[in-house]
């Protein structure tokens, strides 16, 4: 799924979109994702890719929702007090993580 022309950089909806997908095909709850934001640019493997501007959208977030992105972008985000950051690489990690299955097990 490509959103923007071939000429435009994308910036890193790609993952929030997989998921509102998945949550209206209910493979995932619409409880699982109340107070996520979730982002990240998806490859066409299932990879998710970093974004810019992770620090200001962690800003965003505070206090009152969790921050899953990619792995490539957590210790920027970290670096924000009063956020949970969830660092996530491939697709099928963040589907496990949002719905609360203990990576170890998916």
């Amino acid at each position: 799924m490509n959103l923007a022309p071939a000429g435009v950089r994308k910036e890193g909806s790609d993952v929030a979109i997989a998921i509102g997908i998945l949550v209206a095909e209910e493979v995932i709850a619409p409880d699982c994702v109340i107070r996520r934001v979730v982002v990240g640019e998806l490859s066409l493997d299932g990879r998710i890719k970093s974004i810019p501007g992770a620090r200001s959208i962690s800003i965003a977030c505070r206090p009152y929702y969790n921050l899953v992105l990619p792995a490539d972008n957590s210790q920027e985000a970290a670096l924000v007090e009063h956020v949970d950051v969830y660092p996530v690489r491939m697709l099928p990690e963040a589907v496990a993580l949002v719905k609360g299955i203990d990576r170890t097990d998916a």
